[in-house]
């Protein structure tokens, strides 16, 4: 099973974007 995880802190005007992928 993966899950996908977008997570936006933050500073959304400054683009941080983290990716989370996790695996169960």
């Amino acid at each position: 099973m993966e899950v996908n995880q977008v997570i936006q802190d933050t500073g959304t005007d400054i683009g941080t974007k983290e990716t989370v992928t996790v695996e169960v």
